[in-house]
């Protein structure tokens, strides 16, 4: 129910900002103080942030890339990547496992106060892409119990499962204008991956020219369906023509 309340206050503020008009020309804080306002710009925004999980935390790295109609609604496109921290799987021996997802897709930007140096923006992006449960590298002794012998892995990339997933992320910025040409922001938006399905496999490895099936058959869910669902603490320093 709340996140129906939040999603519905959301849509609202969109829609008032989306329909706003303003004529005066933008500001910024060290710059002019009679700054123009293109009727058409872009703008290129490269952002770093903090993901709290439910039982872990991540970074996420953005790149997104758009146009601004009258500085008051921007839209493109963006990729971005999620990365978790490891942890011990006792399911897979112990061995330091993590996430790591890759998405792409489009947003939209309402701009509320754009002529202010300091203003506030509502990103909205909407996407999909890859998420994988992986070692990274396999390093160590594995025993073989159909020929009964050990072998020995090195640095190898090892993946138990991935899935695809539809992205939807709103969310809340602070824009600060610092120049003509360059604008910081700060903001906060909440990650929802829908259709991730994660599970233990009857996992295979594979390393050089031996193939082998592991020892275990699981069907064992690796996390839950929104377990990479959270909010997301960014910093955004963004480039372009407003």
């Amino acid at each position: 129910m709340k996140i129906k309340h939040f999603l519905l206050g959301f849509l609202m503020l969109v829609s008032f900002a989306a329909t706003a008009q303003e004529d005066e020309n933008q500001r910024t804080i060290f710059g002019p103080k009679d700054g123009s306002k293109a009727d058409w710009g872009f703008e290129c925004t490269v952002y770093g942030g903090v993901s709290q999980l439910k039982d872990m935390c991540a970074g996420e790295f953005s790149f997104d890339f758009g146009a601004i109609r009258n500085h008051n609604f921007a839209f493109g496109g963006f990729i971005e990547g999620l990365g978790t921290e490891e942890f011990s799987d006792p399911v897979l021996g112990n061995e330091k496992f993590g996430f790591l997802s890759c998405a792409g897709g489009i947003y939209f930007k309402p701009i509320f106060m754009s002529s202010s140096p300091v203003h506030f923006s509502l990103p909205i992006k909407i996407g999909g892409g890859s998420v994988e449960y992986t070692n990274g590298v396999w390093s160590g002794d594995y025993y073989d119990g159909y020929d009964h012998n050990y072998y020995h892995y090195n640095d190898r990339y090892y993946r138990e499962d991935h899935s695809g997933f539809f992205l939807f992320q709103p969310g809340l910025n602070i824009d600060f204008n610092l120049f003509k040409h360059f604008h910081i922001s700060a903001g906060v938006s909440y990650r929802m991956m829908v259709g991730m399905n994660l599970d233990y496999r009857n996992s295979r490895m594979y390393n050089d020219d031996y193939y082998h099936d592991a020892l275990f058959t699981n069907d064992k869910e690796i996390i839950s369906t929104d377990g990479l669902n959270g909010l997301t603490y960014t910093l955004g320093l963004t480039f372009g023509m407003f």
